[in-house]
C-alpha cells in the first residue's frame, strides 16, 4: 500500500483577546497593586481532523459514496480457461480425430477461481455482479438443442465461497431453451447480495453434451473457453492484512502575527497535547512533529522541531491522550514561525491474526480522529 499524504491548512488568530479583556474587566473594580501581573492559561486548538484510513487499503480497494453512504469499491477481478475437444470429450473423440463422424456424447467439469487481492482476506459484499462467459470455438453445438429437457444438453454453474466452500449461487443453461452454435458466445450474469466472501470465488462449470447423432469433422484441436469476471463490487467492510504499514500525514498552520507577538513576549510555559480516537483493530506507535518547514519534520535536528514520540496507536474507542511539556524556548520557537508544519508518522499492524497474518476488519466510515492542542501560561500586566 502506498502512503497517503494529505495537506490541510489551519489559521489561528487572536480569538482569546476577548477572554483576556473580560478577565481584566472583572478585576477592574478590585483594589490591586500597582502594575499587577496575572498568569492566564490559554488553550489553542491546533487541529481537530480525521486521518483517513486509505493508507491501510490494498491497491484494488477505494472508498466511494452510494446514496450518501460510504462504501468500499473493489476493482474487477477475472480469470479464464480454454479447453480443446480432446480435454472436453476425452478418448471417444480422440479416437475419431480427423474423421467425419457423429460426435460422441460427453460430460466435463472444471472450476475457475477469482481470487481477491493478496492483502484482502475477506469482503462483506453488499452487491456485486458475477459475469460468466462461454465461447464456443467447436464446430458443433455442445448443448444439442432439443425441446425435450431430458434429451437436451445443459451447462450448470455453481459459485462458491473459495474460503469455506459454501454455495452462494447456481444457475443452469439448458439446450431445451437455448442454443450454443459454433463461433458464438453465451453470457450469464449472477447478482450477489449481502454475502461474505473469503479469499475469492470458485465457480464450477458442468457441461453435459448428450449423443444426438450430429455429424461433423472431428477436430480435437478446436476449443471452447470459459471466463469469470467479478465486477461492480460494493462492499460494507473488508478484512485486510496490515503488517507494519506506514501512515504519513502533513498539514500546515498559519499563525497570526499578533498571536506570535503575544507568545514571544508573554509565554511562560506550556504543554502540547494529542488526543487520538479510533476503533480500528490495529496496534502500533504514532509520532507527531511540529516544525518550521516540511523538511524539518522528524529531522531530529535540535531547535528545528518539537516532537511527541511513542504514542500508543492501538484501539482507542474512548480516546487516548498524551501530553508533552513545552519549554519557554519551545514556545518562542512556535512564535517565530509564520507557518507551522505538523506531521504524523505511524507504523501499524492488524491486531487479529488470521493464518499467521496480522489483519484488521475495516469499514469505510471509520477514521482516526486526532486533536492537537497547545496550552500555555501567559503573563499579563506588569
Amino acid at each position: 500500500m502506498l502512503a497517503n499524504q494529505a495537506k490541510v491548512i489551519v489559521r489561528l488568530r487572536r480569538a482569546w483577546v476577548v477572554y483576556l479583556g473580560l478577565f481584566s474587566t472583572l478585576l477592574g473594580g478590585c483594589a490591586v497593586p500597582e502594575a499587577p501581573e496575572w498568569d492566564v492559561g490559554l488553550s489553542l486548538p491546533f487541529s481537530s481532523d480525521p486521518i483517513a484510513i486509505s493508507d491501510f487499503l490494498p491497491a484494488a480497494v477505494s472508498i466511494d459514496t452510494v446514496l450518501g453512504v460510504p462504501v468500499f469499491t473493489v476493482q474487477p477481478q477475472s480469470d479464464s480457461r480454454s479447453y480443446d475437444l480432446a480435454q472436453l470429450c476425452g478418448a471417444p473423440c480422440t479416437a475419431l480425430d480427423g474423421q467425419t463422424a457423429a460426435v460422441p456424447g460427453f460430460s466435463f467439469n472444471d472450476s475457475i477461481d477469482v481470487a481477491l487481492d493478496s492483502d484482502l482476506v475477506a469482503v462483506d459484499i453488499v452487491s456485486a455482479q458475477l459475469r460468466l462467459t462461454l465461447n464456443n470455438g467447436l464446430n458443433f453445438d455442445p448443448l444439442r438443442p432439443d425441446p425435450n429437457p431430458a434429451l437436451a444438453g445443459f451447462i450448470v454453474f455453481l459459485t462458491r465461497d473459495a474460503g469455506s466452500g459454501a454455495l452462494l449461487d447456481s444457475t443452469m443453461v439448458s439446450g431445451a431453451s437455448q442454443s450454443f452454435p459454433p463461433n458464438s458466445s453465451l453470457q450469464v450474469d449472477l447478482n450477489l447480495n449481502n454475502v461474505q466472501v473469503k479469499e475469492g470465488l470458485r465457480t464450477e462449470v458442468i457441461l453435459t453434451s448428450p449423443f444426438d447423432g450430429q455429424t461433423t469433422l472431428i477436430n480435437t484441436g478446436l476449443s471452447a473457453g470459459f471466463a469469470v469476471t467479478l465486477d461492480q463490487l460494493s462492499v460494507s467492510a473488508i478484512t485486510v492484512v496490515i503488517d507494519g504499514e506506514q501512515l504519513d500525514e502533513v498539514f500546515t498552520i498559519d499563525l497570526d502575527a499578533d498571536l506570535r507577538d503575544e507568545f514571544d513576549e508573554r509565554a511562560q510555559s506550556g504543554s502540547f497535547e494529542l488526543k487520538l480516537t479510533h476503533d480500528l483493530e490495529i496496534n502500533g506507535n504514532l509520532e507527531v512533529s511540529i516544525a518550521g518547514s516540511e523538511g524539518d519534520l522528524f529531522s531530529g535536528t535540535p531547535g528545528t522541531e518539537i516532537r511527541l514520540q511513542n504514542f500508543d496507536f492501538s484501539y482507542a474507542p474512548n480516546g487516548r491522550v498524551a501530553v508533552r511539556a513545552l519549554s519557554e524556548a519551545d514556545l518562542q520557537f512556535i512564535a517565530q514561525q509564520q507557518e507551522l508544519f505538523v506531521g504524523f508518522e505511524g507504523v501499524a499492524s492488524g491486531s487479529v491474526m488470521d493464518a499467521g497474518r496480522p489483519t484488521s476488519r475495516i469499514r469505510p466510515d471509520q477514521s482516526i480522529e486526532t486533536r492537537i492542542k497547545v496550552t500555555t501560561l501567559l503573563r499579563v500586566g506588569g
